[in-house]
Formats: C-alpha cells, sequence, structure tokens
C-alpha cells in the first residue's frame, strides 16, 4: 500500500513539473521557429546591398580611369590617375565593409524585434569620414617618394577645395535620411544612401578636372612615378 502511495506521490510530482516546464519549452521552440522564419523572410525580401549599383558603377570608373583617361602632360596624368584610382578604391572597400555590417545588424534588429537604433546613422557618419581621412593620407607611405607626396599635398589642396563642399553636403543629408519616415527600413536608407554616392563618385571626376585647370606652373620639373611633368 505504501509503494502505491509513493507512485502516485512520484506521479503528480513528476505532472506538477511538466505542467511548469511544457510551457517554457513550447513558448522557446515557438520563439526559434519565429525566428528562423524572419531571418528566412529577410534572406529572400531584398537584394543584398552588397549587390547594389553604387559598387558596379565604381569598378566602372576605375575601368574608365585606367584605360580611357589621358591627359596631354604624361607626369599630370599618372597623378591623377593614382589619385582617382586609390579614391575610388577606399570608397568601394568601405562601403562595401558597410553593406554587409548593415545587412547583419537588420538581421538582428528583425529577429529580435527591434526597430530603433543609431548604427545606420553612426555607421554612415563613420564610413564617410574614414573615407576622407583615408584619401588625405594614402600616399603617407614608403610607397611614395618625398618628391611624391609634395605632389600629392598640392593637388590634393586643390582637390579638396571641390570636393570637400560635396562630402559635407552628404554629411548633412545622410542624417535626414537615417531619420525619415518615408522609408521603410534600413535597407530601403541604406539604398538611398548608396545612391547618393553615386552622384557624388560621378562629380568627383568632374573635381579632378577642375583641379587639373587649376594646376599650371605648380608642379613643374617635379616628378612623379618617374616621370617628369
Amino acid at each position: 500500500m505504501g509503494n502505491v502511495e509513493i507512485g502516485k506521490e512520484i506521479v503528480t510530482g513528476v505532472f506538477a513539473v511538466l505542467v511548469v516546464i511544457l510551457p517554457i519549452i513550447l513558448t522557446y521552440r515557438f520563439s526559434e521557429k519565429k525566428k528562423k522564419k524572419k531571418e528566412e523572410a529577410l534572406a529572400t525580401s531584398h537584394v543584398k546591398l552588397k549587390h547594389h549599383p553604387v559598387f558596379a558603377r565604381l569598378k566602372a570608373y576605375q575601368s574608365y580611369i585606367k584605360t580611357g583617361f589621358f591627359l596631354e602632360n604624361k607626369g599630370k596624368q599618372e597623378v591623377f590617375r593614382n589619385l582617382l584610382l586609390n579614391e575610388i578604391q577606399i570608397r568601394h572597400d568601405l562601403l562595401m565593409e558597410l553593406a554587409e555590417e548593415i545587412e547583419q545588424c537588420m538581421s538582428h534588429c528583425l529577429v529580435e524585434g527591434e526597430d530603433e537604433c543609431n548604427k545606420l546613422y553612426n555607421r554612415n557618419l563613420e564610413c564617410l569620414r574614414n573615407g576622407v581621412e583615408a584619401l588625405n593620407r594614402y600616399y603617407k607611405t614608403s610607397d611614395y617618394t618625398a618628391d611624391e607626396q609634395r605632389v600629392l599635398d598640392t593637388v590634393m589642396a586643390k582637390f579638396n577645395k571641390w570636393y570637400e563642399p560635396r562630402i559635407k553636403r552628404l554629411e548633412e543629408t545622410i542624417p535626414l535620411i537615417c531619420g525619415s519616415r518615408f522609408y521603410a527600413d534600413c535597407y530601403t536608407r541604406q539604398a538611398v544612401i548608396f545612391d547618393m554616392y553615386l552622384g557624388t563618385i560621378a562629380d568627383m571626376i568632374s573635381d579632378a578636372e577642375k583641379t587639373i585647370s587649376e594646376i599650371n606652373g605648380d608642379l613643374r620639373g617635379m616628378v612623379f612615378r618617374g616621370i617628369t611633368i
């Protein structure tokens, strides 16, 4: 009789534990399925940001500068090719890194149910400023002679007169896009920001042409990559 009572108590105890644990297990499983569905939805809902047209355009400009950008003065030609190719590569690498980071951020926000954060705003401004800093120091290495660095110092000072106002406009516009309710999500906002880069990069070629016209005797007689300017 005692064994029967003990058995009943064990069954009752097990049942009580199951009553407590089962809802937790079911809730966890439901949550995991929900997360998986959200992740799958994000993966199939849009083209990856790394496939945005800005990257193909950057590569196209890079190809043009290598094969179709010519100046009468071969020394100047080499200087401006060097400047533009480095600017394009710097922007390409920073924007690609940004695209991948924002994709990961969106995945996290979607799965965790978060829809408000400052990462889009902060990272875009950081990316923009890092690009400016990288362009102004890319030639400050042992890969460039002291004379070549002096040449690029002169060119960059004139180039930035045209280029910096464009960067300033981007810097002012990015917060407006990031905070706008006209765009459905961070993906759309980031795509719009990348669209803005398309225009800025196109203008960069024009800025280089204006800079060339302002350089008269500033570089005369100086040597860049073995070519006398």
